[in-house]
C-alpha cells in the first residue's frame, strides 16, 4: 500500500470514528439532560480510570515489553498471572 492510499485510509477511518463519537455524545447528552449527563461522565471516567489500574495497562504493556526483548515473556506472563490471581481475589473479597 502506498504512502498516499495508507494516509487516505487513516484520514477517512479517523473521521468517521470522530464522527459517530460526535453523535453518540449528542444522543446520549440529548437523552439523559444535563444531570444525567453529569452522572455518566462520572461513571465513565470511574470504569476508565478501573481498566486502567485493572488491567488494561498491563495488557498494553506487556505487548511492548514482549515486543522490544522476547526473552522477557516467562517473567512477564508470570506477574500478569499473579496480578490477575491478586485482583480476582480482592474483587471477590469485595463482592462477597
Amino acid at each position: 500500500m502506498t504512502f498516499l492510499k495508507s494516509f487516505t485510509f487513516m484520514t477517512l477511518s479517523n473521521g468517521i470514528i470522530f464522527a459517530i463519537g460526535l453523535a453518540n455524545t449528542v444522543l446520549i447528552a440529548r437523552t439523559l439532560g444535563p444531570t444525567g449527563t453529569g452522572h455518566y461522565a462520572i461513571l465513565a471516567t470511574t470504569v476508565m480510570i478501573l481498566s486502567m489500574l485493572l488491567g488494561e495497562g498491563i495488557k498494553r504493556s506487556n505487548a511492548y515489553l514482549v515486543g522490544e526483548q522476547r526473552d522477557n515473556a516467562p517473567q512477564l506472563f508470570s506477574n500478569t498471572l499473579f496480578y490477575g490471581a491478586t485482583v480476582g481475589i480482592a474483587l471477590s473479597a469485595v463482592f462477597f
